[in-house]
């Protein structure tokens, strides 16, 4: 019954009108400021990890050991999977 009443109803006319966007200066400066904010972060982490590296001499370490570089990798991403999921 409700099928019928939408079919006998008159047909709906549509008119279609192009929108073209406006560009604000308000939000374009507001983007390029996160992607520079978010550039300067991603460099400064990458830094200061450079950094903490080699205060802590693991490039020394990771020469002088029997281990492999993937295999010194696998053993730490496994030991931190473990650690964050709570599973020691």
């Amino acid at each position: 019954m409700l099928v019928a009443l939408a079919l006998a109803a008159d047909e709906i006319s549509y008119e279609a009108v192009s929108v073209s966007p406006r560009g604000n200066i308000d939000y374009d400066v507001s983007m390029i400021s996160v992607l520079l904010l978010s550039l300067f972060i991603g460099g400064a982490t990458i830094g200061l990890s450079i950094v903490t590296e080699r205060e802590s001499e693991v490039i020394k370490a990771v020469a002088i050991s029997p281990m492999q570089l993937n295999e010194l990798v696998l053993v730490g991403f496994n030991s931190n999977s473990i650690y964050r999921t709570g599973m020691f």
